[in-house]
């Protein structure tokens, strides 16, 4: 059981409160940016690529509840797309009441009488439901922190993942990429609290239920959270009884048996198990897909499955978190990693994580995105935090040092998501 002080201080911690708001105020401007125009069949879906809202939505839901046609759109898990669907509904029935929605069609204007406001606005929803994911992304983080060392690392560490470049874009698009780091973060936070407070059955389900949801809202959330499910299995049968009041083997039941059903669940297995092994054929076949939807000269690049290319795919990864975190936080978090090892085993958790990300799920697809380094940026920011505060406690020198970096890290990624909103309020 949670102490009544915990549960106190839990409710009376306004932090939470602040960095959300600050988040939110980051956000929340060019959220409406490259909205479909639906004047033409061509122009239905927004300028985020690959986005989970408006039609896409629709056509995917329309596939599994209604009637199935050969238009699946299978490169993703199918829970995030019932999430916006679930969320759209609503409008959907609000523009059936008001004569908005006729007898719906496959084909262009899908019997909306205004096509142009209805498909916008049901793009405009779907980012919302990311925008407010990106929101909870960074109160996660926050809490996952606070677990595993204090406040105001977890203060200083959500404030730098809130603000790195990635996160401010894709947290106003439709993209799969922040709904995935918000189940992501929460998953994390359920293994500091099993690590950091003992393996009791609530939080156990909570850590094995928002680990089957992230898997189920986007593959690549296996690789981050193989390596964390693993060291807490390890660390609970090492400390057997010191944990918490489950046994190891209970505790193993309890996580996997939740993970597993909340899985087939949330893939909609039991609704269309076809989709799903469509689904994963298109993964087992990546490359191919792969190739017949973006020109690798041109557009990205397929490193070869050599020594030479996985090294270079370390390398990819390593400049795509350092432009979305910035030189200071990039090595005050590697200065934090150094630090903290040995001296606070449950945080761990969140090297792990991305490591794993990075060899389990980037390296065998051999392709690094820059929204793939959403995860690992997050991870250097709440250890360059975790610097900052050991730096400040210190006192003299290594406090005047600390309190440089925070200034100089958090403003350069403020600099840089001031500048990214302008141009996306300003792009035609």
């Amino acid at each position: 059981m949670i102490a009544p002080t915990a549960v106190r201080d839990r409710i009376t911690d306004r932090w939470p409160w602040l960095v959300a708001l600050i988040a939110a105020a980051a956000y929340m401007p060019a959220a409406w940016w490259g909205l479909p125009h639906a004047t033409h069949r061509v122009t239905v879906r927004g300028w985020d690529v690959d986005g989970v809202a408006g039609i896409n939505t629709l056509a995917e839901v329309h596939n599994l509840l209604v009637r199935s046609k050969p238009t699946w759109y299978v490169a993703y898990p199918l829970f995030h797309y019932l999430v916006v669907g679930a969320v759209s509904a609503p409008y959907l029935v609000w523009l059936k009441l008001t004569g908005g929605l006729g007898a719906t069609a496959g084909t262009y204007p899908y019997g909306f009488r205004d096509p142009v406001a209805a498909l916008a606005g049901l793009a405009l929803i779907g980012r919302l439901v990311t925008l407010a994911m990106a929101v909870g992304a960074v109160v996660l983080v926050y809490l996952a922190a606070r677990a595993v060392w204090d406040r105001p690392t977890a203060v200083l560490g959500a404030m730098g993942y809130a603000l790195a470049t990635p996160v401010v874009y894709y947290a106003r698009t439709s993209n799969l990429d922040i709904p995935v780091m918000f189940w992501t973060a929460a998953a994390l936070y359920g293994a500091a609290l099993v690590l950091t407070r003992g393996a009791d059955w609530r939080r156990l389900t909570w850590l094995g239920l928002t680990a089957a949801l992230a898997v189920a809202t986007k593959d690549q959330a296996y690789g981050a959270l193989v390596p964390v499910l693993l060291y807490v299995l390890y660390r609970l049968y090492r400390d057997a009884g010191a944990r918490g009041p489950l046994t190891a083997g209970r505790a193993t039941a309890v996580l996997v048996g939740v993970g597993a059903i909340a899985f087939v669940v949330a893939s909609g297995i039991p609704l269309w198990p076809g989709r799903f092994v469509a689904h994963l054929r298109y993964i087992a076949g990546f490359e191919h897909h792969f190739f017949n939807v973006l020109h690798p000269s041109v557009l990205t690049i397929l490193r070869p499955p050599t020594t030479t290319g996985r090294l270079l795919l370390l390398r990819d990864a390593g400049r795509a978190v350092l432009d979305s975190v910035g030189p200071v936080i990039f090595l005050a978090g590697l200065i934090g990693i150094g630090l903290s090892w040995w001296r606070t085993p449950a945080g761990r958790i969140f090297v792990l994580a991305a490591l794993g990300l990075i060899l389990l799920a980037v390296v065998p697809i051999r392709h690094m995105q820059y929204r793939y380094a959403i995860l690992p940026a997050g991870v250097l920011a709440v250890y360059a935090a975790r610097a900052a505060v050991l730096g400040w406690g210190r006192g003299g020198l290594l406090r005047a040092v600390a309190a440089a970096g925070v200034i100089a890290g958090l403003g350069w990624e403020a600099l840089r998501a001031t500048d990214l909103t302008w141009q996306m309020l300003g792009d035609a």
